[in-house]
């Protein structure tokens, strides 16, 4: 058994001695026979191969991370569960290792919620999941709801426990997005600043800002007064519609500037000429908007202002009697006065005593005449 006949020298004559010393040779050789090892999954194996008949082989069984190893078997029969495995080889076998996988494997269910102001995710480790299972075992995890947040569908939530013991099944949920309105009525009193689309928890602030001539009455949200500062600050928590109410200022300053004429130089080469400046101006505050007439009508804002020795030019064409008050308070308007022109008669009452300068012509209020007379001798 396990040897082949080789050869012998049978063929050859012998002669017996005496002695009964005569051996006569017959070989056989050892015969080979193949070692094959197999395995379930679980881990790995070594030592097959070919080896002669009686020689001691050794197998060996690593287990991968999360296996155990059961044992070896030949002819489905149990003959070691040790690892490593040595006997002696009798013949041609087929020796398979068997493995389990391990039922105390951790694994870690994680809720990431994404970041405000970036695209990355936090942990959130309250919500955390521990828990032990079979290696290979797919776990799904448990769809958790968030206030302000949306799962990520097909971005982790299951997973295989690994027979490392580090698996972690990582569940992913973006942050909603709200549309934050705002605007400033009515039109054209202010603007309004801040506005936009922004995650669930930001911190955001609205900024309102009149414009000159008018005043910020408030914030309103849904017809109700919420702030009276002109920056609100907000934690956005869903979709709001903002709206800022200005009204007119009642105190905004406007002008009236009078242009009176004046001499310039004295009799009798004189120039009558509109100066360059104001001669007076006279301030008033009114409401933005409002607008203002300088007229002779009982319904105009202002009269015409009547003043000793001057007219109201209306044939000047830089008069500016109307206009609306600006929130700026540049509104300006201009009168020109003219200087009244009285009939001035100089004559002489008695030629015979002397001589004058006669006069019979028009000159403006306020023009200063130097007369001379020059009496005859004896006058």
């Amino acid at each position: 058994e396990g040897f082949t006949f080789r050869y012998s020298y049978t063929n050859a004559v012998y002669k017996i001695p005496v002695d009964g010393s005569l051996v006569i040779p017959i070989y056989y050789n050892r015969n080979s026979y193949t070692l094959t090892t197999t395995s379930s999954y679980g881990g790995y194996v070594s030592g097959k191969g070919t080896f002669r008949y009686g020689a001691e082989v050794t197998v060996k069984a690593t287990p991968y991370d999360g296996y155990i190893f059961n044992g070896w078997s030949i002819d489905n029969k149990v003959v070691s569960t040790e690892e490593e495995y040595t006997f002696t080889l009798m013949g041609d076998t087929t020796i398979k290792a068997t493995w389990t996988a391990r039922t105390d494997m951790p694994y870690i269910i994680g809720y990431y919620l994404q970041n405000i102001e970036n695209d990355q995710y936090t942990p959130c480790y309250e919500e955390e999941v521990k828990g032990v299972g079979t290696t290979g075992e797919r776990i799904n995890a448990e769809i958790k709801t968030f206030e302000g947040f949306y799962h990520v569908i097909g971005k982790g939530s299951s997973g295989v426990i690994s027979g490392t013991g580090t698996t972690v099944i990582m569940v992913y949920y973006n942050r909603n997005t709200f549309k934050i309105e705002a605007t400033a009525t009515p039109q054209g009193y202010g603007s309004v600043s801040g506005a936009g689309e922004f995650r669930y928890g930001a911190s955001k602030s609205l900024y309102a800002t009149e414009n000159p001539g008018y005043t910020f009455d408030g914030w309103y949200l849904n017809d109700e007064l919420v702030s009276e500062e002109k920056r609100i600050d907000l934690e956005i928590k869903e979709a709001q519609s903002y709206v800022a109410k200005f009204s007119k200022r009642n105190d905004v300053k406007y002008t009236v500037e009078y242009y009176l004429q004046h001499i310039y130089k004295s009799y009798p080469n004189y120039t009558v000429t509109y100066p360059a400046y104001e001669s007076f101006k006279e301030e008033y505050t009114g409401t933005t908007g409002d607008y203002i007439l300088i007229g002779d009508q009982p319904t105009d804002t202002h009269a015409i202002k009547g003043i000793e020795g001057y007219r109201f030019d209306t044939s000047n064409s830089n008069n500016k009697l109307s206009g609306y008050i600006k929130g700026d308070g540049s509104l300006v308007l201009k009168l020109y006065y003219s200087l009244r022109t009285y009939r001035t008669v100089v004559s002489n009452s008695n030629e015979s005593a002397g001589t004058i300068e006669k006069i019979s012509k028009y000159f403006p209020h306020g023009l200063t005449l130097t007369l001379s007379a020059t009496p005859n001798n004896g006058y």
